[in-house]
């Protein structure tokens, strides 16, 4: 499919592949230390990439790609996605039965 004009490219399906993975692989029932530092590290992670797509929207900030212009719809989804993930991340690792 085309997104904004431009066909689906390598770098959307590697984060869709991603996205799914992580999705598909969250069932925690106890988790262990290591599972529990990586749903942090994830959730700081994600954290700040959806406030740096808030501050973006906030501020008009306009970012160029390779010649092409960032939509500032891209980054509302990048905000809800990012944050989204962050939120999930951080419920599991607070809520693990260990």
């Amino acid at each position: 499919g085309e997104v904004n004009g431009r066909g689906l490219e390598a770098d959307d399906i590697v984060l869709l592949a991603v996205l799914v993975h992580y999705a598909w692989h969250a069932d925690v029932h106890t988790p262990s230390f290591k599972q529990k530092s990586l749903f942090l590290a994830v959730g700081i992670i994600m954290a700040i990439v959806g406030v740096a797509h808030l501050l973006r929207l906030a501020f008009g900030v306009t970012v160029d790609v390779g010649g092409w212009t960032v939509p500032f719809g891209l980054s509302w989804i990048g905000t809800l996605v990012a944050l989204y993930i962050s939120y999930a991340s951080f419920a599991f690792a607070v809520h693990s039965k260990r």
